[in-house]
């Protein structure tokens, strides 16, 4: 596993060395899924539409149970036998080690996790100044999830990261 000796490499820490295997990836993505969903209002629309909206749950469940055996195996293959440490590398190894297209990838990547993660860091902030009644500001959380959230993930790796998202999934 990975931890902050300096001698590990960017495949250990983006994917635990390839020891982190498909179940806890599965959850650890419906994990993070949810979570995305709670705070993108999810809660009232389950309650303005009842049962109905499970039916997106649950197309989502199939689709990772669908996609991860088939897809995604191929994709944790690859990885493993190129070691690969993220979609951009295996991608460019598709052209030619291009560092454009892995610099492309990996900015449409970026881009889309800013997204998730302002998503995250809004809701958290706002729900605990509310449960707080201000003791916590809204900066004050932001700042302290991007500290702790950062320094675990420097310590721990992606590794930690799945671990953790699998254990609250």
């Amino acid at each position: 596993a990975y931890h902050y000796t300096g001698k590990a490499t960017s495949y250990d820490f983006f994917v635990g060395g390839g020891k982190i295997g498909p179940v806890i990836i599965g959850i650890s993505y419906m994990a993070t899924l949810f979570s995305m969903f709670t705070f993108l209002g999810v809660v009232g629309l389950y309650s303005a539409i009842g049962l109905g909206f499970t039916d997106l749950l649950f197309g989502e469940a199939i689709i990772v149970a669908i996609l991860m055996p088939t897809l995604g195996y191929k994709f944790y293959r690859a990885s493993h036998k190129y070691e690969h440490s993220t979609p951009g590398d295996i991608v460019a190894k598709r052209f030619g080690g291009s560092k454009v297209v892995r610099a492309v990838v990996s900015l449409a990547l970026i881009g889309s996790m800013l997204i998730y993660l302002t998503v995250q860091y809004i809701g958290v902030g706002l729900v605990l100044e509310i449960v707080t009644d201000g003791f916590l500001s809204f900066g004050v959380v932001v700042l302290l999830m991007f500290l702790v959230g950062g320094i675990y993930a420097a310590m721990g790796g992606m590794e930690s990261v799945a671990i953790t998202d699998t254990v609250q999934g």
